[in-house]
């Protein structure tokens, strides 16, 4: 099939750089892998192996570069407890005094007033009751939402395991 020059010259300005991928924000990471839009990452290891912990790195880190939006859907994290870790990423610094911490120092209330601001506009989180399984469907039909909504380029589910994996008969 045959385009023409026009359709050419299109598809070379249309390009963004993102079908090679976007950096993860880690350099030695970065020849090894790389996230690349309308692509499916998974991500697997042994439990309690912080899995989840370095998604969220990673989400940070390409909001950050890029400003990419996320919906998650986090069965296992309490909202609290997920927006407190997402805090500390971006603001690099802790949410509360650690003892392993030492002289570090945690996050002011200003910037705290700020990271909610930042999670306000960079993440929407999908949830289900706790009595029920949500299923794929579910979940893509609110992402489909939530990207005509607010602009979000990435999903995150977290576990997979935890949705309700039913077929219709």
């Amino acid at each position: 099939m045959f385009l023409g020059p026009r359709a050419l010259k299109e598809v070379i300005e249309g390009i963004h750089g993102d079908e090679l991928g976007i950096p993860t924000g880690w350099k030695c990471m970065d020849g090894l892998y790389k996230v690349v839009p309308g692509e499916l990452t998974i991500v697997t290891g042994v439990p309690n192996s912080g899995k989840s912990e370095w998604i969220d790195a990673l989400l940070c880190n390409i909001n950050n570069q890029c400003g990419w939006k996320f919906v998650l859907c986090s069965m296992e994290n309490k909202v609290r407890d997920h927006a407190r870790k997402l805090l500390e990423k971006h603001i690099k610094k802790p949410f509360f005094d650690a003892r392993y911490g030492g002289s570090v120092e945690r996050m002011s209330k200003d910037e705290f007033e700020e990271g909610k601001e930042w999670l306000n506009e960079s993440f929407h989180l999908i949830r289900c009751e706790d009595d029920c399984l949500p299923s794929i469907d579910w979940v893509l039909n609110l992402a489909k939402a939530a990207v005509l909504r607010h602009g979000v380029r990435g999903l995150v589910i977290d576990p997979y395991n935890e949705l309700d994996h039913q077929r219709p008969p």
